[in-house]
């Protein structure tokens, strides 16, 4: 359908009027029929009133047809479209891409569309519309709230995020609460089958907060995000933030819109977890903490980057009343995500810390004079440092390497008064593998 996926996208609500009924099913709709083409599907709420777009079916999709009406000019479904001739509907049945049944309206006739329908707002009314909306609640002792958000049509320099987006918050009587602007790579008029807004309580005060898509992609879906300000009783402006430079270890100076890619709640430690993966050369894993109802900090960021020279970099930096550099190594590509499971093992060694960094097992050297700690899970790899033996180490994941013989450990370096401070980096540890056979539980 390609003049209607290039124009449906540009209005997400329509009155919906009475129907007139064109036609029974020609005999049992047991069959299913082929799409020739991409095609739009719309979904009626459930009082009639409005259409929105839920999905773009590719050409091929299998789908059944269960009724068919059409529209003369003036009624409910082709208030959406121009047209020259009456619209014929069909009501289908489809899978979704997690395979559950799923009905919607698709358009059988789409050469009769002209146009879009650009000023039908509601009944009455001939307000132009180019928004999104949705009812959430915030808490139990609240009323839902209606959050409608419009492309303002100015833009940023920021290609990523060219467009300048106005959330307005409503309350059940209609009346404006309040409103604040946001930016996004994202539209309500080209990305209407997207949700635009999610509510979910993001700081563990019981109440929920906005989401707001920004980017979403085949891998990486970004939200900035408003707190419900509990005390005010309305959402707070955008969180910004200074980000992270790995390479200078400094946080850039330019405060930028703070984004969630993929965001995961991690209740047990009050943590908010964003993860953004380009490929296998790129990863960056913050988990970020509240050091009060409203003031979001970062905790921990694990980065896995291209080193250059078929060489893979990981660093992991921990957050609080300083920074601390717990490692920056890289390693050979082939080694790295070549060796069965090395990656799966460093990404695990990453949680150790971050969820254990207070509890983790104490092992010391033993049965040897002095063992190297070695760069990789072999005895062929670079020795990082000489430890001798009772010097101890935290224990980060066991039975590594082919041989399930290797210990990977956090070694602090300031054990034997190498601990060094550079600009405000405190550079304390490092990570290695130690033969199991040269270590034991310290008593």
């Amino acid at each position: 359908m390609k003049k209607l996926s290039s124009v449906v996208c540009l209005l997400l609500v329509v009155v919906i009027l009475p129907v007139v009924a064109f036609a029974q099913m020609q005999g049992e709709w047991n069959h299913a029929e082929t799409l020739q083409q991409a095609t739009d599907v719309f979904e009626v709420t459930d009082d009639g009133r409005k259409m929105r777009i839920v999905t773009v079916l590719d050409e091929g999709t299998e789908y059944e047809p269960i009724e068919r009406i059409v529209t003369q000019d003036g009624t409910a479904f082709d208030s959406y479209f121009f047209s020259d001739y009456p619209i014929e509907w069909i009501r289908i049945s489809y899978h979704d891409r997690k395979s559950n049944v799923q009905q919607g309206w698709i358009v059988a006739n789409t050469d009769a569309i002209t146009g879009i329908n650009m000023s039908v707002f509601d009944a009455t009314s001939n307000e132009e519309y180019n928004g999104y909306e949705k009812t959430i609640n915030i808490h139990d002792s609240l009323p839902p709230y209606t959050i409608r958000i419009t492309d303002t049509g100015e833009n940023t320099a920021d290609l990523a995020s060219d467009n300048i987006l106005l959330v307005e918050v409503f309350s059940e009587n209609g009346e404006q609460l309040q409103s604040f602007t946001y930016f996004s790579n994202e539209t309500p008029e080209y990305d209407g089958v997207a949700a635009l807004v999610i509510a979910k309580d993001l700081n563990f005060d019981g109440y929920n907060d906005l989401m707001l898509l920004t980017g979403a992609g085949a891998r990486n879906v970004f939200h900035a995000f408003s707190l419900w300000d509990s005390h005010m009783n309305q959402f707070r402006p955008v969180e910004v933030v200074c980000n992270w430079n790995r390479e200078t270890e400094r946080f850039d100076p330019e405060i930028k819109q703070l984004e969630l890619c993929n965001v995961e709640l991690i209740p047990e430690e009050k943590y908010l977890y964003s993860s953004v993966q380009d490929g296998y050369q790129y990863r960056r894993d913050i988990y970020y903490g509240w050091e009060s109802q409203y003031g979001i900090t970062e905790r921990f960021i694990w980065d896995v980057y291209d080193a250059g020279d078929r060489m893979i970099g990981e660093s992991l930096y921990q957050f609080g009343s300083q920074v601390v550099r717990l490692w920056d190594e890289q390693y050979p590509e082939d080694w790295y995500y070549g060796q069965n499971g090395v990656f799966a093992e460093r990404q695990k060694a990453a949680k150790a810390v971050i969820f254990g960094v207070d509890s983790l097992p104490w092992l010391q050297v033993s049965n040897v004079d002095w063992v190297n700690l070695r760069k990789q899970d072999s005895k062929a790899s670079p020795s990082l440092a000489k430890l001798y033996a009772g010097q101890e180490v935290e224990l980060l994941v066991d039975a590594c390497g082919p041989e399930n013989g290797w210990v990977r450990v956090l070694y602090h370096c300031d054990a034997t008064g190498s601990r060094e401070e550079f600009d405000g980096i405190f550079r304390e540890e490092m990570t290695g593998y130690i033969w199991h056979s040269f270590l034991e539980p310290v008593q």
